[in-house]
């Protein structure tokens, strides 16, 4: 057998958006226990969003990253990467295997994970180099925004539903979902004319996370920051590349998952609780984010 070089991986390729291919290989939303640790290399690329808890992750030996709630890491293909759950309780995640090219097909499940007596060297899928840049950063835990996290709860829904138009509908989540990241990869590497208020927003964002359940119309915000309330959408967008409205929507619907998962809450209850008095209006904006009704996202965490 010919030995393989895994200094060269990961394999890279020179292209455009417009080559970009993508098929979704597995996408699950599920719990790690505290003693989770796993050392491996794979063959194709894999997104770890967690969603509550902390994992530590060291990618080709180097040094471990912690990577928190509310955080994701990339791993590359043919990386050796290890990672273990660093918390007492166990780590809930959302993950996605892909490749960028549509390079193997079908791809199964359990063709992810490298059998290093049998290496396959042809099945390594290769990474995208466009202008320059590579798609995610390496060995970093990187923040989303709320928006990218409810498209990763659509991928695991449409892989889970299997429907018809699956490869299509699979490959443009996939697709809108790249854009978003590069979208704010980009974006903090040329951020930002308006530096001066990052520290307020930041701060008010920091406000926003601790109320969440309370009403934050522009006016309020505004004299928060002391400027006219016309501007606070603006350069809420800028700084976090989502408006006010959205962001508060995402924590209270993040708070609304965390609670359907650990607590025998009653729907209605969460729904006052994360600050939506009404119960339809609650529900109706739930299935709109996640895909879900409340009660359906309950009982999925025991399907996966």
């Amino acid at each position: 057998m010919t030995a393989i070089d895994n200094s060269a991986f990961p394999r890279q390729k020179l292209t455009s958006y417009f080559e970009l291919a993508p098929s979704l290989h597995l996408a699950v939303r599920a719990p790690l226990p505290p003693d989770f640790r796993i050392k491996r290399r794979i063959y194709d690329f894999f997104l770890c969003y967690v969603l509550q808890g902390e994992l530590h992750v060291s990618i080709d030996a180097n040094e471990p990253v912690a990577v928190p709630e509310r955080t994701m890491v990339y791993f590359p293909a043919g990386v050796w990467h290890e990672t273990w759950v660093a918390s007492p309780q166990n780590v809930y995640y959302i993950g996605i295997h892909f490749d960028y090219f549509s390079e193997t097909a079908p791809f199964l499940p359990e063709d992810i994970t490298v059998n290093e007596r049998n290496v396959r060297d042809i099945r390594f899928g290769a990474e995208p180099i466009i202008d320059g840049v590579a798609p995610f950063p390496a060995r970093t835990a990187m923040s989303l925004s709320g928006q990218s996290e409810l498209l990763l709860d659509a991928i695991v829904n449409e892989y889970h539903n299997q429907s018809p138009t699956y490869p299509i509908s699979s490959r443009g989540l996939l697709l809108q979902l790249f854009a978003l990241l590069w979208k704010e990869r980009d974006r903090q590497r040329l951020l930002s004319p308006n530096a001066k208020y990052k520290e307020q927003l930041s701060e008010l964002a920091g406000k926003m996370e601790l109320s969440y359940h309370e009403p934050w119309t522009n006016e309020r915000m505004a004299r928060i920051l002391n400027m006219h309330e016309d501007y606070v959408p603006k350069l809420f967008k800028l700084a976090f590349g989502t408006t006010p409205f959205h962001y508060l929507q995402h924590l209270r619907l993040q708070e609304a998952k965390r609670l359907l998962r650990e607590t025998d809450m009653k729907v209605e209850t969460i729904g006052r609780r994360v600050g939506y008095c009404d119960l339809h209006y609650f529900s109706r904006l739930f299935h709109k984010a996640i895909g879900l009704s409340p009660s359906e996202y309950r009982k999925s965490l025991h399907v996966f």
